[in-house]
């Protein structure tokens, strides 16, 4: 945290904020550390933004929640709150724990903002739902809810379960808010979708939606399975609500697209598309394949949902850009945008390739879409910065932008 160009703390972290001015061009606004700078912290892990507030996940920080510079609990994690004045400047502030904070917890693996009411995933929290305290269920996985007050003090007002918590579910792995809703993955769940109680498709994922109440209180609204549940689907790897509609990827689909019971190409990945009706009912309207599908593509790593536009991250597929069809840059990664009509049909609008699109890429791990702004995250480029064209820092990572 002394420069940007010290290294001394491998994986510690960091984040950067951009901002676009009037005509359109993106300029470095912040670099931002945590308070508490250590090796292996992960700061960055996630992120959220909504307006002057920006919330980042460390799910490697090492506190047990009594000071910041306690380091008695590995990955416990942590979750730091940026504000921004007046004058464009970003300060810490606040530096957020889970009240049952423990060893191996990484709170802070997911975070959902919105408004003044905050979601967090710890996917590795060890409960097996019976209390805060209890340690039974390795890697069950839980949800945090925290609210702001008036005076900018954050509270922890939810610690949520599945309501079949069983251990190595990773309940929280991801989360999106919106409003009085709150979705929730969990990709390792293994239920074949006869029951809860079932585990015969290890990993087949599911998705829980939670919803808050007048004074409050928030409480399973679903428990949500994929139609062709499979084994090792993970579905719930990746969840964004918006309003009555949720997008649910499942990067370990194995479907070649030409049906959901088809299981010939191996981690092509499917998005699956669901709708809330008047009476408070979940329904699955919706089962998306990209329109190049083939094995090892993990569509679904990433999606983002926003009114009728729905962007997937592919960050297996295997493209070099010339065209959908090439397969020469093994895991280059695209991201394909999606369209609904009026009657809910859901049709491909773009498919999006890095304008130096190159082997390993990961183009599409992570998506987020604001409006008509989309950003796409690829961790795995290799430029060190001075051209698009340049591979010489292995894993650097870059974003794209699109609007």
């Amino acid at each position: 945290g002394s420069s940007e160009a010290d290294n001394s703390a491998v994986s510690a972290g960091a984040v950067y904020v951009f901002s676009r001015d009037g005509a359109g061009i993106w300029t470095q606004a912040a670099y931002l550390k945590a308070s508490n700078v250590e090796a292996g912290d992960q700061f960055g892990r996630s992120v959220a933004l909504s307006g002057d507030t920006l919330v980042v996940g460390a799910n490697g920080e090492d506190s047990d929640g009594s000071s910041e510079a306690d380091n008695s609990a590995l990955s416990a994690g942590a979750v730091y709150v940026f504000s921004r004045d007046g004058a464009g400047v970003w300060t810490q502030a606040a530096y957020l724990k889970a009240a049952n904070a423990g060893t191996g917890d990484q709170f802070g693996t997911s975070v959902s903002l919105s408004g003044d009411t905050l979601a967090v995933g710890a996917n590795g929290e060890a409960s097996d739902g019976s209390g805060e305290a209890d340690n039974s269920a390795s890697f069950a996985g839980a949800v945090y809810v925290l609210t702001r007050d008036g005076a900018g003090v954050w509270t922890q007002a939810a610690y949520l379960k599945g309501s079949n918590a069983e251990a190595g579910d990773q309940f929280g792995r991801s989360v999106s808010l919106s409003s009085d809703r709150l979705a929730v993955g969990a990709l390792s769940e293994d239920s074949d979708g006869s029951s809860g109680a079932d585990n015969s498709a290890s990993a087949a994922g599911v998705v829980y939606v939670f919803s808050r109440d007048g004074a409050g209180m928030w409480m399973q609204e679903a428990y949500l399975k994929a139609s062709n549940v499979d084994a090792f689907d993970q579905f719930g790897i990746s969840v964004s609500l918006s309003g009555d509609t949720l997008a649910v990827g499942a990067n370990g689909e194995d479907s070649n697209g030409s049906s959901a019971a088809d299981n010939s190409a191996l981690g092509a990945g499917a998005v699956y598309v669901f709708s809330r009706d008047g009476a408070g009912v979940w329904t699955q309207a919706a089962y998306l394949k990209a329109s190049n599908t083939e094995a090892s593509d993990q569509f679904g790593a990433s999606v983002g949902l926003s009114g009728d536009t729905l962007v997937v991250g592919a960050n297996g597929e295997a493209s070099n850009g010339s065209g959908a069809a090439d397969n020469s840059a093994g895991s280059a990664g695209a991201v394909y945008v999606l369209t609904r009509a009026g009657a809910g049909v859901w049709t491909q609008a773009a498919y999006l390739k890095a304008a130096n699109a190159g082997t390993n890429d990961q183009f599409g791990f992570l998506v987020a879409l604001s409006g008509d702004t989309l950003a796409v995250g690829a961790l795995g480029e290799a430029s060190d910065g001075s051209s698009e064209a340049d591979n010489s820092a292995g894993d650097a990572g870059a974003v794209y932008v699109w609007d």
